[in-house]
């Protein structure tokens, strides 16, 4: 998947990456959710 690469691009988006590619898309929304927070703080 195309979106994946532009993902792993992101530092720290490992986690998200493997949810995704399980289909565990409940997990990933909570793992964006986080790393949304991490990078409006910066």
């Amino acid at each position: 998947m195309v979106f994946l690469d532009t993902i792993r691009a992101i530092p720290g988006t490992q986690q998200l990456v493997s949810q995704v590619e399980n289909f565990d898309f409940k997990p990933a929304l909570v793992t964006i959710a986080a790393l949304k927070e991490q990078l409006d703080a910066v």
